[in-house]
């Protein structure tokens, strides 16, 4: 199920599709799968639902399947999910082009198994590792992890940068290091799941055009160039910066005073 609303919301929002299951309770079981985005305010933006048997290599990738059929890809794709193996092949098949992330949250529930020493500070420094920028700062970090733990370092190496390091990542991953947004989703249709299939996808077709008709009738009281809460962010930061360098700020000053080119 994917609404039309979802369509055409879809190439407004930053090109990353967050996927997540959760199981029915129903008689005959099944699973319910979501895919969902981030518009620009930061929302959640809901994309599509498929319900299968059981989650498996030919789920996700019939799920997939029928995603890129209803919405298409776009350049810059990036796709995150957990580390179950089925969604990374089925997206290998669907959406060849697109980088595939992990949620770090995952990864780190499964250090923390693995590992008796995963906390503070190799929990710092795997949180610096995945989130860093740069490529020397995610460097430092795995430094300091192999120093303290050198069989946690060559798991992590095993594991892939390329899929839970912001700073090895082929694409942009924004601030969608996890797959919060998705499970979010998946909470709020929790008592929905009790439901037979068919009153199921109708309470969440339901739900979603609530949602969007409500976003739209917001949307259309904003006089702002930019969504509201990227609005505010930008000016947060820029009051920070003025706090923070004041010596810098009285130079911006007086470079746009005298309309000079370099401070």
């Amino acid at each position: 199920m994917c609404l039309t609303a979802s369509k055409h919301g879809w190439p407004y929002c930053r090109p990353i599709i967050v996927v997540d299951e959760s199981a029915l309770k129903v008689r005959f079981g099944g699973m319910l799968l979501a895919a969902c985005g981030h518009d620009t305010n930061g929302s959640i933006f809901p994309l599509a639902f498929g319900i299968v048997p059981s989650e498996s290599n030919e789920s996700w990738k019939w799920f997939f399947k029928k995603l890129r059929d209803s919405i298409g890809t776009r350049e810059s794709l990036a796709i995150v999910t957990d580390r179950y193996k089925g969604i990374e092949y089925a997206t290998n098949i669907m959406y060849p082009d697109a980088a595939f992330g992990i949620c770090v949250q995952h990864l780190a529930t499964n250090l923390k198994t693995r590992y008796k020493d995963f906390k503070d500070p190799l929990k710092t420094y795997f949180d610096g590792a995945s989130r860093s920028y740069l490529l020397s700062e995610h460097q430092h970090h795995m430094e300091s992890i192999h120093s303290r733990n050198p069989d946690m370092h060559q798991y992590l190496v095993q594991v892939d940068p390329t899929k839970w390091s912001r700073a090895y990542f082929n694409e942009r991953r924004y601030a969608i290091m996890t797959t919060n947004i998705a499970e979010s989703l998946n909470s709020v249709d929790r008592k929905a799941r009790l439901m037979p299939v068919g009153f199921l996808v109708e309470w969440l077709r339901e739900l979603l055009q609530i949602w969007f008709v409500e976003r739209r009738e917001k949307a259309l009281t904003i006089t702002l160039k930019l969504a509201p809460k990227v609005e505010k962010l930008i000016h947060t930061n820029f009051s920070l910066g003025l706090t923070v360098t004041p010596w810098l700020a009285d130079q911006f000053e007086y470079a746009v005073t005298n309309n000079a080119t370099q401070i």
